[in-house]
Formats: structure tokens, C-alpha cells, sequence
């Protein structure tokens, strides 16, 4: 198939209602080997991402314009007005389309929750990615859920890993710094107690130093990151547990205050925790 699909147009939609409660699913996924004219006004209404591979195009958005070259990409928000279009003859494309109720939060605690193009070094493959994906669509026509979602979550970690933007570097050695300070965290949410100074202990440096390793590798602060994992720990236990009251979840996630839970929520999810329990 590899050859066959750098000649032929593949589109595969894989949504069926019954995935988009899972915390990740593919929407679409193709190889275009003549990329039109395409403009959104009023964007797409999923996780958008596109790489070339082959030729060259250009595409807008945010009120800019920038090439797309071989070894480029850029991954839109859902409903972010843009156009792309050929600067080549014959610019092939490869695209993604995604969401998912923890999409956002991965993307958040990643540092990638943004509009932006991405460029990768020539001895990355980034396309086998893709490919691998329309490779098992094609050999399984029940391709979808589980499978899926594992393979989206495969993305976002290969974009984070190689993917660099705005000069800086991709995931490395203050990935590798914080490791056990997020595993400690993933373990002790919990603890209200928890602050710059403890988190700054483990790992034996100072708070300003920290601040400046996380900025660099999630794009925001500590606090901002324990408070977004606390978030997602909460709608897993609002799902997993649908008897327990908020007050008790509150506490189990480590906010001292229901009324600062709740408040805190509705700013990260755009709803409160019972309209979240509600809707799923």
C-alpha cells in the first residue's frame, strides 16, 4: 500500500456516536496527493492536523501566512478560521482530525494546546504516523474506538517528542528533569498541602528554576499544571463514581474549598462538575 498511497487519494471517517465519549477518537484521516484550495471561515469543528509530504503549500491562520515545506506541519484548535492552498504543482498532504473529552487536557498538560506550525528534523519519518493509521484502516474495516484513541494519543506524544516551534527545542532533557516531580504529582494530587516550594524539594532545585523548566516544557507555570491534573482527576472520579458528592471529589483532588472547586471547573471545562456528570 505504501506506494499505492502516494499516487491515490485516501479520506477514511471514523466516527460513529458510540466513540465520541472516549477520551480520544479519530474523526478522519488521509493522504491527499493533490491538496486543493481549502478555506474555512468558521474553521473545522475538531483537532485539526496537516503535513506536507511532498511539494510545498501555504496556509493562514491567526492573521498570518507561512509556508508549508517538506518536514512541517500545523495542528489548528477546533473552529479556528484558516485556508491552505498549493504553492507547488502536485502538493501532497497527510491530515489527522481528532477530539475527545481528555484531548484538551493532554494538549494543556503538554504544552501544544494551541494553533501553531511545527517543523521536524530530516531524519524524522513524522509521516509513518499517518501512515500506520490509514495502513490498519485499510486492513480493518472495524478499525475504531480503543484502537483509535490509542493511536491519537500516539500522535500528540510524537508531535511533543519531535514537533519544535517558535525556536524551541523539542522534548528532551527538562522533560527528563521533571519526570519525578510528575510522577510524584500523578501520586499525591491529593494533598492540599502540596506548593511551589514542596514540588520545587523534589527535585532539588529552586522554585524559580522550576518555573522556568516547566514554562519551557509545558508552556505554563506548576501551579497551572497541578491544578489542570486535578481537573482531569476530577472528571475521571465524576464519571467512575457517579454516587459520590462533589464535596467528597473536592477533597479527593486536593482543593480545600467546594465553591473554589466548582468555580475552578466551570473555568476549565465551561461547565460545572454535575453538568459534566450530566452530559456523559
Amino acid at each position: 500500500m505504501e506506494q499505492e498511497y502516494l499516487t491515490m487519494r485516501f479520506r477514511y471517517e471514523l466516527t460513529p456516536s458510540t466513540v465520541q465519549k472516549l477520551p480520544m477518537y479519530i474523526e478522519s484521516v488521509g493522504h491527499n496527493p493533490e491538496q486543493e484550495k481549502i478555506r474555512r471561515d468558521d474553521g473545522y469543528p475538531y483537532y485539526h492536523w496537516i503535513h506536507t509530504i511532498k511539494g510545498e503549500g501555504r496556509i493562514t491562520f491567526g492573521g498570518r501566512t507561512q509556508e508549508l515545506p517538506l518536514g512541517t506541519g500545523v495542528l489548528l484548535l477546533p473552529y479556528i478560521s484558516h485556508s491552505y492552498e498549493a504553492i507547488q504543482n502536485n502538493w501532497s498532504t497527510q491530515y489527522l482530525t481528532f477530539d475527545g473529552t481528555m484531548v484538551q487536557d493532554i494538549l494543556i498538560m503538554l504544552g501544544l494546546n494551541q494553533s501553531a506550525m511545527y517543523h521536524w528534523s530530516s531524519d524524522i519519518t513524522f509521516h509513518e504516523t499517518i501512515f500506520r493509521i490509514l495502513r490498519r484502516v485499510e486492513s480493518d474495516p472495524d478499525f475504531h474506538g480503543l484502537y483509535a484513541s490509542a493511536d491519537v494519543y500516539q500522535f500528540i506524544m510524537t508531535l511533543k517528542r519531535y514537533g519544535q516551534t517558535k525556536n524551541k527545542l523539542p522534548l528532551s532533557e527538562t522533560m527528563l528533569k521533571l519526570q519525578p516531580l510528575l510522577d510524584w504529582l500523578d501520586e499525591s494530587y491529593s494533598n492540599p498541602e502540596i506548593g511551589l516550594v514542596e514540588m520545587a524539594h523534589k527535585l532539588a532545585i529552586t522554585p524559580r528554576y522550576m518555573n522556568t523548566l516547566f514554562r519551557n516544557t509545558f508552556a505554563h507555570s506548576p501551579y497551572a499544571y497541578l491544578i489542570a491534573l486535578r481537573i482531569r482527576k476530577s472528571k475521571e472520579l465524576l464519571l467512575k463514581n457517579p454516587n459520590s458528592s462533589i464535596k467528597l471529589i473536592t477533597q479527593e483532588v486536593g482543593f480545600r474549598d467546594t465553591s473554589h472547586f466548582i468555580a475552578t471547573f466551570r473555568q476549565y471545562v465551561g461547565f460545572t462538575p454535575e453538568r459534566f456528570r450530566e452530559l456523559n
